[in-house]
């Protein structure tokens, strides 16, 4: 959904987008952290996941540190 919006061609902003994504996915992960708890490699796999959409937002290469995405975007990193 995050990639189909700017192809609209309404001149939606990162701000916009990161609404979207604290709103749609961030929501998402948080609510579902204390079930993930239990499994490191599911919570691994879901912090890789949970970069995509932030490098696609602040077009960053998929080479870019866990680091510059959650500062780029403002983002705490998530700490399980």
């Amino acid at each position: 959904m995050i990639k189909v919006i700017p192809n609209l061609k309404i001149g939606v902003i990162k701000k916009i987008l990161m609404t979207l994504y604290k709103s749609l996915i961030q929501s998402v992960i948080l609510y579902a952290a204390p079930v993930l708890l239990a499994c490191d490699s599911a919570l691994q796999s879901l912090e890789i996941i949970q970069r995509i959409p932030l490098r696609y937002i602040l077009e960053l290469p998929n080479e870019a540190s866990p680091i510059l995405v959650y500062r780029e975007s403002e983002i705490t990193p998530p700490v399980f």
